[in-house]
């Protein structure tokens, strides 16, 4: 599970049905959500990295970026919405990342790093997008934005950091 949606009965029973849940891992600390809840339920284990772990009891593992988890998927640190946003990388048939709140899609199909909404560092979030070419990846799984995936992920990248070029960061848009 990549973040935390509402414990329901309903979602309970299709998770169930699909075998449950070994790992719960969190992008960050405001998307822990009924994580405990999961890992009561499923026996689950929460990983989180340390700068976020704050927010997760008990959390199972705190990581620094770059480790790996179950033999095919990456964390990899991209502070900048909070202290410790990471993303993770599914090595898969295909190469899965799950941006967390760092990237997110517009409404054209393309990706746009998150600097504006709810971002304690924008600088921070463009150093992390900065680093994501040397990774494979095949597609974009952001949170939030038009469209919930990006297929043309090395494309949509390269297009994302050129429109970065000079571009003035304003500050966050806090609540």
């Amino acid at each position: 599970m990549i973040d935390s949606p509402e414990f329901s009965d309903n979602l309970v029973e299709r998770i169930k049905e699909d075998g449950g849940i070994r790992w719960i891992f969190i992008t960050h600390s405001d998307d822990v959500g009924e994580a405990i809840n999961f890992r009561a339920k499923f026996g689950s284990q929460i990983c989180i990295h340390k700068k976020d772990s704050w927010s997760v009891k008990d959390a199972d593992m705190k990581f620094n970026g770059g480790e790996e988890l179950a033999g095919h998927a990456q964390l990899i640190h991209t502070p900048g919405h909070t202290l410790g946003s990471s993303m993770l990388l599914a090595k898969l048939d295909q190469h899965y990342l799950f941006t967390g709140d760092t990237i997110l899609t517009t409404a054209g199909g393309g990706l746009m790093a998150n600097t504006r909404m709810y971002t304690k560092s924008p600088s921070d979030v463009m150093k992390s997008v900065r680093k994501l070419p040397q990774f494979k990846v095949d597609v974009i799984l952001p949170a939030h934005g038009a469209r919930s995936f990006v297929v043309e992920a090395t494309e949509a990248l390269k297009i994302m950091l050129e429109k970065m070029s000079g571009e003035q960061i304003e500050p966050s848009k806090d609540l």
